[in-house]
């Protein structure tokens, strides 16, 4: 299982994660307000941080079902406190995302901003401070091997690993630090410009038809065009084509940490090299039949045609 979240999402990986102690980890003294000396959060309304006990905000699903997961993904998120990961059996892998100059959580170790008034709520730990930790305290040395491989990814993540990070606000434990460190992706915007979510996209047509329903059944004065050119002010040059840039760098740096965080390698499922495999498809170029053979040994199971889009346009099953 791998738990991955972006944005609000990134906290909720993150936070499921690394808290499960309550009195160690939620009354500390950043979370308790001063005025009345309580704890900002009340497991009397809200359960416990596994959701296990029905409260007034809590009502138990699943229950004795495992919470259990081996790799936690963070796009744009952060962590409450870093001392909520502990290096301790049972806490999970973690790979992370983050636009450097993200207006919202901090890159490194920052302070959480509300976005609509741009108020200061707390300091946390953003994905440099929380991956740095996870490697230093042996997390994420099964993906060890994945840093190593020389794919465009790697070559430069090897590279901001060295950059300092021009903004003096970010640091990790108290002290300067770099872009980058293994197992984590960092997007450097042109002239560090304010970004929170380049992996999004919407279209407008769309937009318009959910602003309308959703002012209908509420009663509501959503205006669309409001909504559009303020989700622009962080995404700026909003395109799907962009988004999916973005995604595809992601998915090479998730990819291969994955297979080994999981474990794929020894799955019940068996790995062929292709020259045992012994795999031939021709003619090449092809005009309108292709001939796909293998070894008498390796039979084909199943043949799947993809246009360059990634979309499957012809399948043949159980071909043995």
């Amino acid at each position: 299982m791998v738990l991955w979240g972006q944005g609000t999402g990134g906290y909720i990986s993150l936070g499921t994660a690394y808290l499960d102690r309550f009195k160690e980890e939620i009354q500390i003294t950043k979370f308790i307000d001063t005025d009345n000396l309580k704890a900002y959060v009340d497991t009397t309304i809200n359960g416990n941080p596994f959701g296990t006990t029905t409260k007034p905000l809590n009502l138990v699903n699943n229950a004795g079902y495992s919470n259990d997961f081996k790799l936690a993904v963070n796009m744009g998120g952060a962590l409450g406190d870093i001392s909520w990961l502990e290096g301790k059996a049972g806490e999970p892998a973690t790979i992370g995302f983050h636009v450097l100059s993200d207006p919202f959580a901090p890159f490194a170790d920052g302070a959480v901003i509300v976005p609509t008034t741009r108020e200061f709520v707390v300091s946390v730990s953003g994905t440099r401070s929380i991956v740095e930790r996870a490697n230093e305290v042996g997390l994420n040395a099964k993906m060890a091997p994945a840093n190593a491989e020389p794919i465009f990814v790697n070559l430069k993540n090897q590279v901001l690993k060295t950059v300092p990070i021009p903004f003096p606000t970010f640091s990790y434990k108290g002290a300067a630090t770099t872009l980058s460190t293994d197992n984590m992706y960092p997007f450097v915007t042109p002239g560090n410009r304010l970004e929170a979510g380049p992996w999004e996209w919407w279209d407008t047509t769309t937009l318009k038809l959910v602003v309308a329903g959703t002012n209908m059944q509420l009663g509501s004065s959503y205006d669309w065009k409001v909504l559009h050119s303020n989700g622009l002010l962080t995404n700026p040059n909003m395109s799907k084509a962009k988004a999916m840039s973005y995604i595809d760098t992601m998915m090479m740096v998730f990819t291969p940490r994955a297979y080994l965080e999981l474990n794929l390698a020894t799955s019940t499922e068996q790995v062929i090299s292709d020259d045992v495999v012994k795999l031939k498809v021709g003619p090449n170029p092809v005009a309108d039949r292709v001939y796909i053979q293998s070894a008498l040994e390796h039979k084909m199971r199943d043949i799947a045609l993809y246009s360059l889009d990634g979309k499957m346009v012809r399948g043949y099953a159980n071909i043995e």
